[in-house]
């Protein structure tokens, strides 16, 4: 622990205030603090600067090293605890289970919070769900369907569950997968793939 906990407890400073002034999180300032630990980002001395000012503004004078460690009675510098250092892992949730009826409120089978072996493991809302079963049954009749959506919402995830779903089956059914060659990144270096 810093003297600057000490001095800011024994004059009813609020770590709040300091932060706010010197345009830092409430959590840096405790670390700081606390722990002695420094922003990585921020110049050292700039923020001890910013620190000494805003304390001198509350009225209160400063006859010893704010950044020093405190010092106990025995003479040596005071570490945080053990118990301090572990409070993080504490606060930690141990393993959940779910109980019976959650899972039949949501229709999951089996554990849903260990790694998915197949398809099968993964949650599925019911619009999921209907939009894997429309896809396959364009597969098996002839209809043309796209699917559209956000970078990142799984379209291609879809895809190759489709190909995975369509591989396993008793039906003969190609797959065509269009592929561009000689495309380039840009239109300085060449042709790129235009949506026309």
């Amino acid at each position: 622990m810093l003297v600057l906990k000490k001095v800011i407890e024994q004059h009813q400073l609020k770590q709040v205030d300091l932060a706010k002034n010197v345009e830092l999180s409430p959590a840096a300032i405790n670390q700081l603090a606390n722990h002695g630990i420094y922003p990585k980002k921020i110049d050292k001395q700039e923020l001890q600067v910013k620190i000494y000012n805003w304390i001198n503004e509350q009225g209160v004078v400063i006859n010893c090293g704010l950044f020093d460690e405190v010092v106990t009675e025995s003479g040596n510098s005071q570490q945080p605890s053990t118990t301090s250092q572990n409070e993080d892992y504490d606060m930690l949730l141990k393993k959940q289970q779910l109980k019976q009826a959650t899972k039949q409120a949501f229709k999951i089978m089996g554990e849903p919070f260990r790694d998915p072996v197949n398809s099968d493991d993964l949650f599925l809302s019911p619009d999921m769900q209907y939009i894997r079963e429309t896809l396959l049954a364009a597969t098996k009749y002839p209809n043309f369907l796209a699917a559209i959506g956000e970078s990142g919402s799984g379209k291609s995830t879809l895809r190759k569950d489709l190909k995975n779903r369509l591989s396993k089956g008793s039906d003969t059914i190609i797959v065509i997968e269009p592929y561009v060659l000689a495309m380039e990144d840009n239109d300085i270096k060449g042709k790129t793939l235009k949506s026309t």
